[in-house]
């Protein structure tokens, strides 16, 4: 018998076999299968969390990296609240003038 390959994962490979034996599996235990595409569907979710430990990471930063970039934030923070606070205070100014 020759297999067929209905879908490939990575370097991996799904078989039409491998289709085939889950929907056997689920009518002997369920009574019933869920659709080819369906079960090709709960094969790739299994390898996905089967192989997800494998798969690369992004590294976290460091605190050597995050601690420049959040004095920076806080710097950038409190230069637009003093811009803010001086605007508003321009604009009390503006109000006061017009109304003497």
């Amino acid at each position: 018998m020759i297999d067929r390959i209905v879908a490939r994962v990575e370097n991996d490979v799904i078989l039409l076999s491998d289709v085939r034996l889950l929907a056997r599996y689920q009518l002997l235990v369920e009574g019933k299968s869920e659709s080819d595409a369906d079960i090709l569907d709960r094969l790739i979710d299994q390898w996905i969390v089967r192989n997800e430990p494998r798969l690369p990471r992004t590294p976290q930063p460091s605190d050597a990296e995050i601690d420049p970039r959040i004095a920076t934030f806080a710097t950038e923070f409190r230069v637009q609240r003093r811009l803010r606070s001086a605007a508003e205070a321009r604009t009390s100014l503006a109000r006061l003038m017009c109304a003497v």
